[in-house]
């Protein structure tokens, strides 16, 4: 393709706009074209400001004939109509996580894509992130893995519809677990047999904005995940254990530490990579160069699915078998 891959981005709140960004700066290769916010007024200032197209109805964006990708940052009750709309029109996509509220939804859309002919990436931009980068090429130096655990730490979530079963689908486990359930498959390359969770609200009404979990593999690594969705401050902490020592890690507050023989080795660490950036310049170039997706759509409904035997989980007291 010897033009710029045409965007059109649909939504346009924070995470969106970190997106719009990134794709009207910083991605070779693709042009931001249009975008679609329900907030006409702040859509159209910002088509205004930056040249662009903007358009109140996500079919319209989807049918314009200069678009031939979508980068999808909405609420994800929208994401399987807007993912069908854009496999008919033959455009490729590229989905924020979660990619759907459910397996069923996420499985309905990966087959829609697949109908469709075309390219669809899903956006855990977690594996773009330098130090988790860093931990998977670093991992050999605490030799045979025993245990894995990541911890997530962040603000309560801000808002409205973030409480709303109907449009988020979950709490802490859909939205923030998301992430720890993809990097444990990407870190360990094992498969998620088992799960135990148990799930808590401090500020959302409805939804729980904390879980802590327990998962078995398929290698036999036991992995502990604890997230909390309450506290003023972020973090997230990674530790990888085997006999020779540890690995510990926080790719929010960007250390890295070898701990072995009892002492702590500070290790050296790349400079941060804008996350969202790194995930649009690879699907742009598997896009342009006709490569899969290095993030499938087997990928999102993996997390999808361990999400929802976390659920389970909590409901019945009781480990549930990850259904792969």
């Amino acid at each position: 393709m010897s033009q710029p891959l045409g965007f059109g981005l649909i939504g346009l709140g924070a995470h969106g706009a970190r997106y719009a960004k990134h794709l009207l700066h910083d991605v070779p290769g693709a042009k931001l074209v249009a975008v679609c916010r329900r907030n006409r007024q702040l859509g159209e200032e910002f088509a205004r400001r930056h040249g662009i197209n903007y358009y109140s109805d996500y079919h319209k964006l989807i049918a314009a004939p200069e678009i031939q990708a979508v980068a999808v940052v909405t609420t994800p009750n929208l994401n399987p109509d807007i993912c069908k709309q854009a496999a008919i029109a033959g455009k490729h996509i590229l989905l924020e996580k979660p990619m759907a509220i459910n397996a069923a939804q996420a499985s309905s859309i990966i087959d829609t894509a697949k109908a469709g002919g075309i390219k669809l990436m899903i956006g855990q931009t977690l594996r773009y992130n330098s130090l988790v980068q860093e931990i998977v090429k670093q991992q050999e130096r605490v030799g045979k893995l025993f245990s894995l655990s990541l911890y997530m730490r962040a603000p309560a979530f801000a808002l409205p519809w973030q409480d709303e079963l109907s449009i988020a689908g979950g709490g802490a486990v859909l939205h923030m677990g998301i992430h720890m359930f993809d990097l444990v498959r990407y870190i360990t390359k094992a498969k998620i047999k088992q799960v135990y969770c148990e799930t808590g609200r401090i500020y959302n009404k409805y939804l729980e904005d904390g879980f802590s979990a327990i998962l078995n593999l398929s290698n036999w690594v036991k992995v502990v995940l604890d997230c909390a969705r309450f506290s003023n401050g972020r973090s997230g902490r990674i530790e990888l254990v085997g006999e020779p020592g540890q690995l510990a890690g926080d790719y929010i507050q960007h250390t890295l530490q070898l701990i072995s023989h009892g002492r702590r080795h500070d290790l050296p660490l790349p400079e941060p990579l804008h996350t969202v950036k790194q995930a649009l310049i690879a699907f742009t170039g598997c896009v342009l160069n006709d490569e899969p997706p290095p993030i499938t759509g087997l990928d999102g409904l993996r997390a999808v699915q361990v999400a929802e035997a976390c659920y389970a989980s909590n409901e019945q007291s009781k480990p549930v078998v990850v259904a792969i």
